[in-house]
Formats: C-alpha cells, sequence, structure tokens
C-alpha cells in the first residue's frame, strides 16, 4: 500500500514533519519513507516524524504545554467521551444508545471546529436536532470552561494562534496526501507560512471510475468483498488490496470468519491448522489491521466474571461459568467433576447462589477446595470501599490463587491483543 502518486522524495529533509489526512496513511507515509531509504542504499537514518493531522494538533499541545502553565489541560478522546455522556445523561436519562450519541456528538463538534460553523446563529433554532444539540454543546462548553479542560475540537483554534505569538515553533510542515483543505487547516497553512509545503497528488494515472453493488445486508457485502478480494489475489498474487470496513472494532468477528472461509475453505483449514497452530497469525494471506475488543477476550471476560464471587449472592448463570471457568487452578483436570458440581448446584433450583452454596457443590474436586479457602481469605480482609489505586493492590492477591499459570501469561496475551 502506497499513497497514490504522492512523491515523498522531496519530504525527506532533516527536521521536517509530515502530515497526513490519517493515521492509516501515516502508517503508509513511514513505510514508504523507510522504503526509499533503503533503495538509496542507507543503512541508518534518522526517523522522520510522520504524523496524522489529528495526532499533530495533539503533538502542538504537548509542547506548548511543557512549556507553558496557562495552557488548559487536554481531555483524552475516552475523557471527551465520558464527559459527553454524563451531559446527555442528565439531560436525557432515558435515552436507549447514549455512548453512540456521544461520539455522534463528538463528530459534530469536530466538524463545527474544522469547518468554522458558528455555534451562535439563528439555524440552530430551525430543527428540533439541532436545537437539541446546540443546547447540550452549550452546556458541555460551560462545564469544560469552568474546569479548565479543553478537547481536540479546540486545537484547530488554538494551534494557529500557538504559532502566530511564537509559542511553538513546528519547523517545516509537508501536507501529504490531502485532496482539500478545511478552513481551520488553511488558517493553520496561513499561520505557518512558508514553513508549509504541500505535496498533492499528481493528475497522471487516475484511477478509474469505481463500481458499486447493492446487498441485502452488511453480512452479504462482507462475503461479497471477500470473494471480490479473493478473485484479485488469484488473478496477480503480487498485489495487495485494501478494504476498508466502517466501525471495523464492532464488526471483527464477522470479518474475520468471513474472510476465513472464503480465503481457506474448510479442507485446506484443517490440514492448516495440523501443521501449525498459529498459522493464521503469521502466514495468513489477509490482516485485518485492528483487534478485537478487550471485552471480548476469554481471559478478559473471565477476570471480570471472578469478581461476581465477591457479591453476597451470585446468579446461577455466572456462578455455572464460574465453576467451569477454563483459567481457574485445576480447570482442564478436574473439567468432568465440575461439570457435575454445575449439574448439583443447577438441580437445586435457584436462582441466586452463595459461594458457600457454590463450595459444598464441589466436594469431589479437590483441586478446587483449595483455592475456595484462599479466596475466602481475601474477602474477609478487604475492605467493602477502597480507593481506585487500592484495587490494584487486592487484584494480584485474589487474581493468583484463582488463575495459577494463566495469569502469568496475561502479560504475553495483552501484548498480542
Amino acid at each position: 500500500m502506497r499513497l497514490l502518486e504522492v512523491d515523498l522524495s522531496s519530504a525527506i529533509e532533516l527536521g521536517s514533519t509530515i502530515i497526513t489526512p490519517s493515521p492509516s496513511l501515516a502508517s503508509v507515509a513511514s513505510r514508504q519513507l523507510m522504503e526509499l531509504n533503503l533503495t538509496k542504499g542507507l543503512d541508518a537514518w534518522q526517523r522522520p516524524e510522520v504524523f496524522s493531522l489529528s495526532a499533530w494538533l495533539t503533538n502542538c499541545w504537548r509542547t506548548v504545554r511543557y512549556s507553558r502553565t496557562d495552557v488548559p489541560t487536554l481531555l483524552s478522546s475516552a475523557q471527551e467521551q465520558a464527559l459527553w455522556g454524563r451531559v446527555i445523561g442528565q439531560e436525557h436519562p432515558n435515552l436507549f444508545h447514549q455512548t453512540g450519541t456521544a461520539r455522534l456528538a463528538i463528530d459534530a463538534t469536530r466538524l463545527m471546529a474544522e469547518w468554522h460553523i458558528p455555534s451562535e446563529h439563528e439555524a440552530w433554532s430551525s430543527y428540533r436536532d439541532a436545537q437539541q444539540f446546540h443546547e447540550l454543546f452549550t452546556r458541555f462548553r460551560s462545564l469544560c470552561k469552568g474546569k479548565g479542560w479543553i478537547t481536540c475540537s479546540d486545537l484547530w483554534r488554538l494551534v494557529p494562534d500557538w504559532i502566530t505569538n511564537g509559542a511553538m515553533d513546528p519547523g517545516t510542515i509537508v501536507f501529504a496526501g490531502f485532496e482539500r483543505f478545511s478552513p481551520a487547516a488553511d488558517r493553520i497553512r496561513e499561520a505557518l507560512g512558508h514553513r508549509a509545503q504541500t505535496i498533492s497528488r499528481s493528475s497522471r494515472d487516475l484511477p478509474m471510475p469505481a463500481w458499486g453493488r447493492s446487498c441485502a445486508d452488511f453480512s452479504e457485502e462482507v462475503e461479497c468483498v471477500a470473494r471480490w478480494a479473493r478473485r484479485l489475489i488469484e488473478e496477480n498474487p503480487n498485489q495487495s488490496v485494501g478494504v476498508f470496513v466502517p466501525d471495523l472494532p464492532s464488526h471483527y468477528a464477522l470479518i474475520e470468519r468471513t474472510f476465513r472461509q472464503v480465503f481457506y475453505p474448510s479442507r485446506s483449514r484443517r490440514q492448516a491448522e495440523a501443521r501449525k497452530n498459529d498459522f493464521f497469525e503469521q502466514q495468513s494471506i489477509f490482516h485485518i489491521d485492528g483487534s478485537k475488543p478487550l471485552s471480548s477476550h476469554a481471559l478478559i471476560v473471565s477476570a471480570f466474571l471472578l469478581l461476581e464471587v465477591a457479591r453476597p449472592q451470585i446468579s446461577l448463570p455466572d456462578a455455572s461459568s464460574i465453576l467451569r471457568c477454563p483459567f481457574i487452578t485445576g480447570a482442564a483436570i478436574e473439567k468432568n467433576a465440575r461439570a457435575l458440581a454445575d449439574c448439583k448446584l443447577r438441580s437445586r433450583r435457584n436462582l441466586d447462589v452463595t459461594i458457600f452454596q457454590m463450595k459444598s457443590s464441589t466436594e469431589n474436586c479437590p483441586l478446587l477446595m483449595p483455592v475456595w479457602d484462599r479466596v475466602h481469605d481475601v474477602l474477609r480482609r478487604r475492605s467493602w470501599t477502597l480507593e481506585l489505586c487500592r484495587w490494584s493492590n487486592l487484584s494480584p492477591t485474589c487474581s493468583k490463587p484463582l488463575t495459577g499459570r494463566v495469569m502469568s501469561n496475561s502479560v504475553v496475551k495483552s501484548r498480542r491483543l
């Protein structure tokens, strides 16, 4: 993958910073610069600074924040979404999907800042939805101002001022891969003056018109594009095919499953897995540039599930999952005995059970019985209310007897994620 018709060789100057429209293009530009240096026969070189536009704005805030004390605190993406969620929840407590609404509100504020849409205009009252958003936006801005906070959208306004008044010296900035600039981006280029350079896409060899196809649903669309990608790879194995998926983390499982079924039919897949278990991680012909949400991994789900033992009453489905948890000491050896203990616990027909009832049902599980004693010791020593920093002290004490060897591998697993 390369930046289409963008020559970055002129941008490899000492001290110059390359800005691209998106993080994906920043990654591609970094690789393209590496290939250019290798083509020149260089063995070592100074790593060029390549940022997406949003990452560069954040980096500008860090630079100014380091040298001045009057710079407001920049909220992270998670903090901004949480704050928007609080504002929306206070105004609309019965809203079904507050998190999704918060994300849309963040996108709207970014568009307002990027395209210089005024926050005070009579058009906001023309539509009920626009009026509702304007009211939430006003409350959000008032809360940030009172706390001394800013968001990434504010950087579009602040960064040109910092450059103009000399609060920071960004050096030579090369804008690569931009088809057009928003008014806020133009203001940044004006503030940079002669230090701003633009490498635009060449007009030669323009891409052919794209074709479209109507699908019944998203699953059919994914299968269609997977088969299309496989056909292109079979026609030319040396080429790269990129597929852009909106909201990839939410559809990760569907994308991975469909591409595996299309690229590796069941028979060849079984043969590949028989040769090597990690075939798909190391030799798969396709790669998904993303990862599953941590909340969907068995290790993370089990870690949160084990916290249920601290409750006075545990729901029967959770208790059953705890007894069959594969990360508890001796799970593989006593899997049959613990399955029978699960049946025994369910035979009581209780909606909720206690940890003592769970322990009594596992009397035929000698490897699990000492674990219950250690859990009782931890629960007896811990306080009902703890500060956030104190939970980290409790967690290793609780997780060590529960998970045994598995916890020692958790760091390796998290790095893969």
